[in-house]
């Protein structure tokens, strides 16, 4: 019997503590709150410092893959921080093996600042965290593949 009360007291110190998280907006993941599409729209109009070239223009981008990563980012109230890790390429991704192909390429980390206006998530601030970008040639573009193939999961950006 004792051991049904406390079973209890559990049961209940749960649901009322996952229907306050509720009423306070704490229900959804950081990632789940800005949708995708947007943070992919808003990634594309940035330009980005990137170690090893000049700055990144995502707007030119051939490929986005990126996930945004729940462990590193914040909501607070209506403003929201997320670590988003990011692969993107430039170049001919139809272009055939065999014929000289090279991909400018970046990988790393960005980190968004958002906050809510009216309903709306906006980006306030892009920053990028540990960018680094490589003009790769075929022998080294299944390494990027691979390395990317994961984020596309999470998002690619449509062709």
């Amino acid at each position: 019997m004792k051991r049904m009360k406390k079973n209890c007291r559990l049961l209940l110190f749960a649901a009322f503590t996952l229907s306050v998280a509720a009423a306070l907006g704490c229900s959804k993941a950081p990632k789940d709150l800005v949708p995708k599409e947007q943070v992919d729209a808003d990634i594309a109009t940035q330009v980005v410092p990137a170690a090893g070239g000049p700055d990144w223009d995502f707007s030119k981008d051939s490929l986005r893959c990126f996930e945004i990563l729940d462990g590193k980012s914040t909501v607070t109230g209506d403003n929201a921080s997320l670590f988003v890790t990011i692969a993107s390429a430039q170049g001919d991704m139809d272009a055939k093996l065999g014929t000289g192909v090279s991909l400018d390429t970046m990988f790393g980390g960005l980190r968004a600042e958002y906050t809510k206006k009216g309903g709306k998530w906006t980006l306030e601030k892009l920053t990028p965290d540990h960018l680094l970008q490589k003009k790769l040639g075929e022998g080294s573009l299944p390494t990027f593949f691979n390395i990317a193939a994961p984020l596309c999961k999470f998002y690619e950006k449509p062709k």
